[in-house]
């Protein structure tokens, strides 16, 4: 940039210089004659060539700056998209327990790890309910279905649906947050005739929403939060065991047997002992403290 300065008053100077040769000594000749008068101008014109070969340059370089700073501004506004992409936190599926319906059939547990607070419990909740336009129709098929289509995007009348609640509090029956899915896909890969259970494959984006009762609908929570299910298994077949037990659950679906009115069954599952009441207990008390006196 100094050149581009400086180089302009060199040349007035110069000219200021050879218009102010009529008060210098000269030669007989005049001062202005024509070897004096081309020099003069080859002078003026080469500064001007100079100039001109300065400015270009600088202008090219300027111009590539330009180029260069939209550049730099096109990358910032790449990053800043980047920055704004909500990035939506992993959920993985625990153990599921099957709730079978006439029409329908739910699978709900717990998630594979805390979702909120450590301290307080999260559910989830996979349905899978038959068309209501169709008697008898089926609820559970092999094959895939999608959760963002029209009908699975209402919340209280989806026929497949995977929802969560965050943080339910057991004394208000309220969570912290409930998500719903926005996208995905539930994959059936097997069913256990009969029973509702089933194995499959979840993919699936749920958004935080708000559940209007007056509405019935699922309002979407701006700016809320998402959580994400990715390749994730789920597989509700359970085998029943009654090995030495007369009662009790077979550890799936079912029990391996009742027992009589008045009786209830032991932790192990091994007998059906007398029910206990408050009333014999304090009988039983107060017969020990006769004794004792």
């Amino acid at each position: 940039m100094k050149m581009r300065v400086l180089l302009p008053f060199a040349v007035l100077f110069s000219v200021f210089f050879i218009l102010s040769c009529g008060d210098c000594k000269c030669p007989e000749s005049n001062c202005f004659d024509s070897d004096i008068t081309d020099d003069a101008d080859e002078t003026f014109d080469s500064s001007e060539e100079e100039q001109d070969a300065v400015i270009e340059e600088e202008a090219d370089v300027f111009d590539e700056d330009v180029v260069v700073e939209e550049d730099v501004d096109e990358s910032l506004d790449d990053d800043g998209d980047d920055s704004d992409v909500i990035v939506c936190q992993a959920v993985t599926l625990g153990d599921l327990w099957v709730d079978n319906y006439d029409d329908g059939v739910d699978y709900t547990g717990d998630p594979g790890a805390p979702i909120g607070d450590v301290d307080k419990e999260d559910w989830i909740q996979m349905m899978f309910y038959s068309d209501p336009e169709l008697e008898d129709g089926p609820y559970l098929e092999i094959g895939s279905y999608d959760l963002s289509v029209e009908h699975n995007q209402d919340f209280f009348f989806c026929q497949q649906c995977i929802i969560i609640f965050e943080d339910y509090d057991e004394e208000s029956e309220t969570p912290t947050k409930a998500y719903f899915q926005e996208t995905g896909t539930m994959e059936v890969t097997e069913i256990k005739d009969g029973t509702g259970q089933s194995k499959g494959v979840l993919n699936a984006k749920l958004v935080q929403v708000y559940l209007d009762m007056i509405s019935m609908s699922a309002i979407k929570v701006d700016g809320g939060s998402c959580v994400e299910f990715k390749d994730e298994p789920w597989d509700t077949f359970c085998t029943p065991d009654c090995t030495d037990k007369i009662c009790g659950s077979d550890g799936c679906y079912d029990t391996c047997g009742d027992c009589e009115s008045g009786f209830e069954c032991n932790e192990a599952g091994t007998s059906c002992d007398p029910i206990v009441t408050d009333d014999d207990m304090l009988d039983d008390d107060m017969s020990d403290a006769d004794v004792d006196m």
